[in-house]
């Protein structure tokens, strides 16, 4: 697929290049990312977002998991968009915060007491923590479910909707 003509394929390359710059400009002022991966939220903070009154999203991942890097822009994209639709609807400023995440990894040994804590048995799984407890992402025959494993990007995002919709009726 080389061009005869160096111009052309100089040219070409510049034009390629162009677009990739202006894909990651864009998505940096946009904050859409495209290179993410999780970063573990560090012990102390764990706690104090675990056992905070504000809601804490808690992901499960292990930095060698290819699910979990597939779905860690799923999380920075419904994070932000719940953030957002948080200051568009006026729950608050851009400051102000309805929720947290933090990231527990497998292959820290302090995170794997919250994995067997929790029978967190997969990766990535998330969970939603209030107070030190966890709360129900959802009922299913009558019965609470506190944990989503898998990476099916719609129920991902149901969870930061769920805070976000929880925190208009807090609001109102």
């Amino acid at each position: 697929m080389y061009s005869d003509n160096p111009i052309k394929e100089q040219r070409r390359r510049r034009i390629t290049i162009g677009i990739i710059a202006v894909l990651i400009i864009s998505g940096a002022l946009f904050g859409f990312h495209f290179f993410h991966s999780y970063r573990r939220t560090d012990t102390t903070a764990q706690a104090k977002l675990m056992s905070s009154s504000t809601p804490t999203v808690v992901v499960f991942y292990s930095k060698t998991c290819s699910d979990c890097k597939h779905v860690a822009a799923t999380v920075h994209k419904a994070d932000y968009e719940s953030r957002l639709a948080d200051n568009v609807i006026g729950l608050g400023d851009a400051s102000s915060k309805r929720h947290h995440v933090a990231y527990v990894e497998w292959q820290n040994s302090r995170d794997k007491q919250l994995f067997e804590q929790y029978n967190v048995k997969s990766v990535p799984t998330f969970m939603v923590f209030q107070n030190g407890q966890p709360q129900a992402l959802e009922t299913v025959n009558g019965l609470p479910v506190y944990q989503y494993s898998g990476t099916d990007k719609q129920k991902i995002k149901q969870i930061f909707q769920r805070l976000t919709l929880e925190a208009q009726v807090t609001e109102n």
